[in-house]
């Protein structure tokens, strides 16, 4: 027995260096008949950050990282993205500062069971910089598409809530002044309307608490321009029967303030630019403003004045005037006559004069006998 035992300790022994390298090449052969019978599979998974502690990643990282897997034909359709979790572990990081972090791999019970299982990352590290983790309530604005139907505008809009927390690197937060929605279409919106959106956050440094919806509501009002109307004359109201307007009254160029659809079309009436003359009692000159009558939807611009100057003066009695134009005319008949008179007939001439004298002496009566009433009537008027 003990010469069996030296035997065989002697063929093991002998040209062991040999009988070493033999081994490991059928181990490596062996290895890698296995491998060559395995399937592989490039699946691209997304990166999480585990920060638990004080500090938070400002330098820019991979969102997504490849995994490569090998498994037996039988096994890797069993080998998906959700099975699989790749994880950025910052948690022992007490101190600011840059590191090369390794990538860890999380894998799922299911994929646990399969052997053989061959998993490669890459990156398997990843270069970081951490910064003190801080906390701020940043206000939200809202993000637009398109604009509202022609002639309307928005007029107000409101989004709650109205701001959210938000954790991240301080020197990031300190720089964030809002955080925006996703766009919303207010493409041709002429009435009021209410939309649930998210927000559209863009830095990925930057974690929202907590993520919700927010509800968006929109006012949307009729559009207000100004319009120019040039060299309208205003029409006089309220004037007094004894009095007239001896003046010219200018035209004026009016502004007026209305809604897009109100003033699009819209011509001014003759009777809705007016000065209104009932307080005027007596003759005078006077400074009086100018008035406006027109729709609801349309007002005159409160930037501008508008007054004229007008001069009135008393009316004259049209019977009066006519009485002595004629006897205006009568008296310019006689003085012709007298001036065409011969002189050898001095006689007759004289007659004639007498005659004339005479009779103007009754015209002037039946002149100042009919002007009497006329007078009396036209103060009568006036009473």
């Amino acid at each position: 027995n003990l010469m069996n035992l030296n035997e065989l300790k002697y063929k093991i022994t002998n040209n062991w260096p040999i009988k070493v390298i033999c081994l490991m090449v059928a181990i490596v052969i062996y290895i890698f008949h296995q491998v060559s019978m395995l399937d592989r599979k490039v699946i691209s998974i997304p990166l999480e950050i585990k920060s638990e502690g004080a500090l938070l990643p400002v330098s820019d990282y991979p969102s997504h990282i490849k995994v490569a897997v090998r498994a037996e034909p039988s096994d890797i359709h069993l080998v998906t993205s959700g099975g699989i979790k790749a994880i950025l572990n910052l948690t022992n990081y007490a101190k600011a500062g840059s590191y090369v972090v390794p990538v860890e791999i999380s894998l799922s019970n299911l994929l646990r069971t399969i052997d053989p299982l061959e998993v490669t990352v890459k990156p398997d590290k990843i270069f970081v910089s951490l910064e003190e983790k801080a906390i701020k309530y940043i206000p939200v604005e809202i993000a637009l598409y398109g604009v509202p139907e022609s002639g309307y505008k928005i007029s107000s809009t409101e989004i709650v809530p109205s701001s959210v927390k938000v954790i991240g690197p301080e020197n990031i937060l300190e720089n964030t002044k809002k955080i925006y929605t996703k766009k919303v279409n207010v493409k041709g919106a002429k009435t009021n309307f209410s939309v649930e959106t998210e927000l559209d956050n863009i830095n990925s440094l930057l974690q929202i608490v907590p993520e919700s919806k927010f509800k968006v509501s929109f006012v949307i009002s009729p559009e207000e321009i100004e319009k120019n109307y040039d060299n309208i004359k205003p029409s006089v109201v309220g004037l007094n029967n004894n009095l007239e307007i001896s003046s010219q009254i200018l035209p004026i160029n009016v502004v007026l303030t209305g809604t897009v659809n109100s003033l699009k079309n819209y011509k001014i009436a003759n009777n809705s630019v007016f000065i209104d003359c009932s307080k005027i009692k007596e003759a005078g000159e006077y400074e009086v403003p100018i008035e406006f009558k027109f729709g609801d939807e349309i007002s005159v611009n409160d930037k501008y004045s508008y007054t004229t100057k007008i001069i009135v003066e008393n009316k004259k009695n049209i019977s009066e005037d006519v009485l002595l134009n004629e006897q205006a005319q009568v008296n310019s008949e006689i003085s012709k006559d007298n001036l065409e008179v011969p002189q050898d007939k001095s006689a007759e001439n004289t007659n004639k004069l007498n005659v004339t004298s005479e009779d103007k002496k009754n015209i002037d009566s039946e002149t100042s006998t009919e002007e009497k009433p006329v007078k009396e009537d036209s103060d009568s008027k006036e009473n």
